[in-house]
């Protein structure tokens, strides 16, 4: 929870004259001053803090500030300007730690045990694999290497010629590193980097990213539709696509429709025909990309439709337009779809791509999940309350078992678990990523 102290004081004017001036003072939750943060005012105006214990402001009427730095988190709060011009108003914020003091846990020989300790090197991703390695994705000097590790020890080690984000596994057990723009396939021999080829990412979006099952001529692949109120499981076969399983919710879409077509109704009601992307014939159907027209004509007489565009835009993604609850995982003998719409389990045999089973689940199912594809297991991870909680599913009864809490850990982040075995990333004082495991 985000703790501030505000103390509010009109005091004489200073060092400014004939204006209404805020002073802030930050402090962390020891009550230390804390230094480098950066002051967004009104959303534009930045002003850096190097080592001053305050800092002043020329207050104007509703002035909104943001307090910024990379190791708290962020704070907002406004400041109406009153009729007295010479007060100062002083406020005083203490701002939480965004990483975790990893010395207020028990980590070595208890809970939870350090497995990589990689000084001034960040870890990007990871991924757990066989007989204790770890297959890490990290960045040192702008220079980004994938590396092999077991225990801290570097088993092999290679830089990339590409930005990349993300390790990723695909429905055959194969590694991808994903860049901005360039993916490279690579598997693990004796304990070394095998790399295979490369693909541009709309490739890799168009043809594995999305697929739970690959075969020699088919494929299962899951879609959604407008809204994503339609989910389905689609076969691609030499061309030809043919829907195995699908789930509507109807209830969801209507109101999805209705603030869908609302938002596009005023876009074209509002927006002339010279700024109107619809109209144009440029629209790529997304309503995100119906904001940020500016026209001066309609704000002169007091009209901001980007604005309201995105209000309504917001109110539809937030509210109306969630995607479904639904993940579907190729397991080795079947694929089972986890329905946290109506809190059911789905097997589809691979015989005949035919329901085979449904039961119910005995526990909510929450939507975030991480699939073992070593051990052809399923785990939930759930948030009870701020704290993580992972899960193991059974997918024959619907029933689950507690493996880790980590009620104990500040902002626990990517996690993935291996045989039962639950790995996660924190972010330590000096602003990197540790690489955790629960015992």
């Amino acid at each position: 929870m985000q703790k501030f102290v505000l103390l509010l004081l009109t005091f004489g004017l200073f060092p400014f004259a004939f204006s209404q001036v805020l002073e802030i003072r930050v402090l962390d939750e020891n009550q230390h001053y804390v230094s480098g943060y950066t002051v967004v005012v009104n959303d534009s105006l930045k002003k850096i803090n190097s080592k001053e214990k305050s800092m002043y402001f020329t207050i104007i009427s509703n002035s909104k500030f943001e307090i910024k730095h990379p190791l708290f988190s962020s704070y907002e709060f406004k400041i109406y300007a009153t009729n007295t011009a010479e007060d100062t108003i002083r406020r005083v914020i203490t701002i939480s730690s965004q990483y975790q003091d990893l010395d207020e846990v028990q980590i070595f020989g208890t809970k939870f045990n350090e497995i990589d300790n990689r000084e001034n090197e960040f870890i990007i991703d990871y991924y757990p694999y066989l007989n204790e390695k770890t297959v890490l994705l990290t960045k040192y000097n702008n220079q980004c290497y994938l590396k092999l590790s077991k225990l801290s020890v570097t088993l092999d080690s290679t830089n990339l010629d590409l930005k990349a984000s993300q390790i990723f596994i695909d429905a055959l057990g194969n590694f991808f590193v994903i860049g901005n723009k360039k993916v490279m396939q690579f598997n693990i021999v004796e304990d070394k980097f095998v790399f295979q080829k490369r693909f541009d990412f709309e490739s890799f979006e168009r043809t594995l990213e999305n697929a739970v099952a690959l075969y020699k001529d088919y494929g299962i692949y899951v879609s959604f539709s407008m809204h994503n109120q339609l989910y389905s499981l689609i076969r691609v076969q030499n061309g030809k696509n043919e829907s195995i399983y699908s789930f509507f919710e109807k209830e969801k879409y209507k109101r999805a429709l209705y603030f869908y077509n609302r938002t596009v109704n005023y876009y074209m009601a509002t927006i002339p025909e010279k700024d109107n992307l619809i109209l144009m014939g440029i629209w790529d159907g997304d309503l995100m990309s119906l904001n940020s027209h500016p026209n001066t004509e309609l704000e002169q007489v007091g009209i901001n439709p980007n604005k309201e565009i995105m209000g309504m835009t917001s109110w539809s993604d937030k509210i109306t337009s969630n995607p479904l609850s639904i993940e579907t995982f190729g397991l080795i003998d079947q694929l089972v779809i986890l329905n946290g719409e109506n809190d059911s389990i789905t097997h589809i045999s691979y015989e005949n791509l035919k329901i085979s089973k449904e039961i119910a689940s005995k526990t909510h199912l929450t939507g975030d999940y991480f699939f073992d594809y070593f051990y052809n297991q399923i785990y939930m991870i759930a948030d009870k309350k701020g704290t993580k909680q992972i899960f193991k599913i059974d997918i024959n009864t619907g029933d689950t078992k507690l493996i880790a809490d980590l009620s104990e850990i500040h902002q626990p982040r990517n996690i993935k678990v291996i045989n039962d075995q639950v790995y996660f990333l924190v972010l330590d004082k000096s602003g990197y990523n540790r690489l955790l495991k629960v015992n």
